[in-house]
């Protein structure tokens, strides 16, 4: 999975549960998938318009996370026990136990 759509899906699926990331948060949950992101790979995001400064998604951004998201998910399900794994890959973008250092706040 590329950076940018493993930075989109987290955001994305992070806001349909009622939580708001910072940078430090999104880059929290991308570690447990093994990526370290680049310096600026969340400020590339909002150069070119996905994102806004307050790390929202912008409505072109929002249409891509859910285009990356049922991507991911029709590719997990494909296999035995499908729905099971996409269940597991699911608690991993957006983990019970955010810290509150994780999320936005305009302090």
């Amino acid at each position: 999975m590329e950076s940018k759509d493993l930075i989109l899906t987290i955001i994305y699926m992070n806001t349909k549960r009622g939580r708001h990331l910072n940078e430090k948060g999104i880059a929290e949950i991308a570690e447990t998938f093994g990526v370290k992101l680049e310096p600026n790979a969340i400020r590339d995001l909002i150069e070119i318009g996905l994102l806004n400064e307050k790390y929202e998604l912008t409505p072109e951004g929002e249409e891509l996370a859910k285009r990356a998201v049922e991507r991911i998910e029709r590719e997990i399900k494909k296999g035995p026990l499908g729905a099971l794994k996409w269940l597991t890959l699911r608690m991993k973008f957006v983990p019970e136990g955010v810290k509150p250092e994780w999320l936005y706040s305009e302090d």
